[in-house]
Formats: C-alpha cells, structure tokens, sequence
C-alpha cells in the first residue's frame, strides 16, 4: 500500500516538475514566444509598448545590465547581457547575442528581436505563423503612426524595419559582435545577408508592427561606421571594398562607397527578392 502511494506521488511530482520545468536561463517554460529587446535599466519599468506585446501573445524579454529577474514591471522578464557592445562611452546589447537569448527562452524553434519602441497588434501572432513557413528570416515593416493606440492614419516606413525572426537553424550567419540594438543598420544587416546567402526571405507588410514617429537622431560619422560593420561581416574590409568601389562592374560600384548607396541597394534587392505577406 505504502509503495502504490509512494509511487503515485512520484508520478505526480513527476507530471508538476515537467508542466512547470525552468529552462536553463531559470525561466518557467511557455506556450508564447520570446521576444527581446533592450532598454536603459531605468526605463523598463514605464516601458509603454510592453502591453501591446503581451496582448500579442509574446514574452516580453529586455537584455540588458539589469540582473536576471522574471515577471518584474509590466511582466517583462529581464536578463543580463554577457557580451555587450561598447559604444562611444555607451553599453548596448548585440543583436548576435539577443538573437541567442531569444532562442533559447523559445526551446530552440528560432529568434524573435524586436525595437523597443515598437507597438504589437493583435493579429501579429496570426502573421508571425503565417510568414513561418517560409523558413528563413523574417522582416516586419514598420508603420509609422502619431500617438498609440490610433493606427488608422498608419502609414507604411519604407526605410527601416525594427523587427526581425530568425530560424534556430540560421542563427550562425548572424553573429556580428559590431551590430547592437539601438543603433541603425542591423535590420539592414540581416535581411541583405540572408540574400546573398540564397536564404528565402518573407516581409510581414501587413498592419502589425506600429512605431509612434520621431525625429531622425543618426549622424554621418555613425552612419558611416556602422555601414562598415555590415561590410565586415560580409568579408569585405576597407580595401577590398576599395578595390570593388573601383573596379567592380559598373552597376555595382557605388554601392562598395558611400553608405547610402548599399542601403537603397539592399532596399531594392528586398522589394525584388522577398517574399510579402500583405
């Protein structure tokens, strides 16, 4: 009698222990998706977008100097980043590393990034899943609203994204420690690496992602450099971009010199080559 006891207990505390298992971050294991960002320590607790995210059937994740802690503020979870990017006198999380994080708290299915000044509605989800099958990264536009919760006036931003998803399987292409949120040119990074890899890429163009417009606060100097980063991590460091500025076929030269040459190009390469989701 003793041992029948003993042994439904076990099972019982078997089935809880498996229903309620941490993962190896200390994070209760779920149904929804990981979504991480990043955010200055002191603004995670008014973070506004948060809500939307929850509501969107997402976890919101926030990588920064903040130590481990689940369910603070709003419900966000944070975690304390390892390899961060110094950045004139700043401390910024990579997107190699948030990628990581993201896919790790989701078992392993694959990374969702977000900008933290992004708005969720509630037929992202839907969007998400539907773009999935494509299986390579995944943009979001980006549309351009006044004040959240007011997206009828919303317009399409054709020059950014803000929002990216990448398969468990593709994440070793996008391991550039020089490309951290909260500066331009990752979303600009992956997608112009996925092409050049051959990796079949899906724009979610549909109303799901909302960002209240600001002032553009990006300089030349940084513009610059960061443009340079992409470069790199495509093997092509300041001679040989030299040389292809010089000597490359004619259509493809200027885009090896100034910054805002590769960017239309790899604007362009998108509106071509890309799946959309309308």
């Amino acid at each position: 009698m003793a041992a029948r006891v003993s042994g439904r207990l076990s099972q019982s505390l078997g089935v809880f222990l498996k229903k309620n298992a941490l993962s190896p971050l200390g994070y209760q294991s779920s149904e929804s998706r990981h979504a991480v960002t990043s955010l200055r320590p002191e603004a995670v607790a008014g973070w506004p977008q948060a809500a939307s995210w929850r509501v969107a059937g997402l976890v919101p994740v926030v990588l920064s100097e903040l130590p481990a802690f689940m369910g603070g503020p709003n419900g966000v979870h944070t975690m304390s980043w390892e390899r961060p990017l110094a950045w004139h006198g700043r401390k910024l999380a990579t997107v190699a590393e948030c990628l990581q994080v993201s896919d790790r708290l989701n078992g392993g299915s694959g990374a969702l990034v977000l900008n933290a000044d992004l708005f969720l509605g509630p037929e992202f989800p839907a969007a998400l899943s539907e773009a999935l099958a494509s299986n390579g990264p995944v943009l979001f536009t980006r549309w351009e609203i006044a004040h959240w919760p007011e997206t009828s006036g919303a317009r399409p931003n054709e020059f950014g994204w803000d929002g990216v998803w990448v398969p468990h399987g593709q994440l070793s292409h996008f391991q550039s420690p020089r490309l951290a949120l909260g500066l331009p040119w990752w979303d600009y990074w992956i997608p112009y690496k996925a092409l050049r890899l051959g990796l079949p890429l899906t724009v979610v163009s549909r109303k799901v992602c909302f960002h209240e417009t600001h002032p553009e606060v990006w300089q030349e100097r940084e513009q610059r450099e960061l443009c340079a980063a992409v470069w790199k991590d495509l093997g092509y460091g300041p001679i040989r971009r030299k040389l292809h500025h010089l000597f490359a076929p004619k259509s493809e030269r200027k885009i090896y010199g100034y910054w805002n040459h590769l960017a239309g190009e790899i604007r362009r390469r998108i509106r071509k080559e890309a799946r959309f989701i309308e």
